[in-house]
């Protein structure tokens, strides 16, 4: 959506004009002619839960210095630190309901308090490594495709040996195999689950290394 030179979006902060006033608020999702918008409650640096529809007529986006930035509330719900934790926890009991997508907890200092996110864990240095060093890009920098993917070995190879080396999770090749065979118990299918989405393989061998480290230290030989 754009107004003038600037593109409204969710989560944009805009100035909603009211009579002479003008009201911080936080937009929530567009219309064709309106906004979802709440609106910022200053006194308590909170956005209201409750969502306004606003015309497209009386709405700014919001140009708003870093400083003055990072001492407003991000616009998600706080939570107090045990109930954050208990909705993860009833979402990884219940995975197969759709809607439940929270899978970790953090802390936001803008908020000074607790959110939930279905965004995946992973240290920073993995995630960039994931963008900028896919799997594709290593089986053309390697040589000949057809060579190391017209058998299932060739395929579990390059994917530890891409995994090892161009994205630094560092597993022995014993060890790759035991957590692609529990990751799904079909090779094929397991095989197929990393490629389209390695983020979500490497963030269950970091899980079932940390549950596993304190009873079973030579099962795994992560070095992360």
């Amino acid at each position: 959506m754009d107004l003038g030179d600037a593109t409204i979006k969710a989560d944009t902060l805009i100035w909603v004009r009211l009579n002479r006033n003008k009201q911080l608020g936080i937009v929530v999702s567009m219309r064709q002619h309106s906004l979802d918008v709440k609106m910022y409650r200053k006194q308590s640096n909170t956005f209201n839960p409750y969502v306004e529809t606003v015309s497209l007529r009386i709405i700014k986006r919001a140009e708003i210095s870093p400083e003055e930035y990072l001492k407003i509330a991000c616009g998600k719900k706080i939570l107090n630190r045990n109930t954050a934790l208990q909705l993860v926890a009833v979402n990884f009991v219940f995975a197969d309901v759709e809607r439940r997508k929270e899978r970790r907890v953090y802390y936001c200092v803008k908020c000074q308090g607790f959110h939930t996110t279905s965004l995946r864990w992973l240290p920073v240095a993995i995630r960039v490594k994931l963008r900028d060093r896919p799997f594709k890009a290593y089986l053309h920098r390697t040589g000949d495709l057809d060579k190391y993917t017209s058998t299932l070995h060739n395929w579990q190879t390059s994917l530890h040996h891409w995994l090892r080396d161009d994205i630094g999770l560092r597993i022995g090749k014993g060890t790759f195999l035991k957590t692609l065979h529990k990751y799904n118990d079909n090779d094929i299918e397991a095989i197929k689950k990393l490629v389209n989405t390695p983020a979500e393989y490497i963030e269950f061998v970091l899980y079932e290394f940390m549950r596993y480290r304190n009873d079973h230290n030579d099962l795994y030989d992560l070095d992360v």
